[in-house]
C-alpha cells in the first residue's frame, strides 16, 4: 500500500508538471529551475520506491524511501495546485 502511494504521489506531480509547465514560472519574470529539479528528484524517488526498488544499506535505504519523496511530492503537488488557485 506504501509503494501504491508513493507511485500515485510521483504520478501526480509529474501529470502536473507535463500538463502546466508554465506554472513554474506565473507569479515571477524568472522561472523556477531549482524547483522543478527538486521536484524531478522527488518525482524520481516514488517511482523507484512505487516500482519496488529496495537497498539494503543504511543511507541509500533512507534516501531512496518514502520518507523523503513524500513530503517533496506533496510539497510540490500543494505548490502546483496554489499556483493555479484551486488551493
Amino acid at each position: 500500500m506504501i509503494r501504491f502511494i508513493s507511485l500515485s504521489f510521483a504520478f501526480s506531480l509529474s501529470a502536473l508538471i507535463l500538463l502546466s509547465p508554465q506554472t513554474l514560472a506565473l507569479k515571477s519574470e524568472a522561472p523556477h529551475y531549482y524547483l522543478l529539479a527538486l521536484f524531478v528528484v522527488g518525482i524520481t524517488i516514488g517511482f523507484l520506491h512505487g516500482t519496488g526498488f529496495d537497498t539494503k544499506k543504511g543511507i541509500p535505504r533512507m534516501l531512496f524511501g518514502p520518507a523523503t519523496a513524500w513530503p517533496i511530492t506533496i510539497g510540490g503537488t500543494l505548490y502546483f495546485l496554489s499556483q493555479l488557485g484551486f488551493i
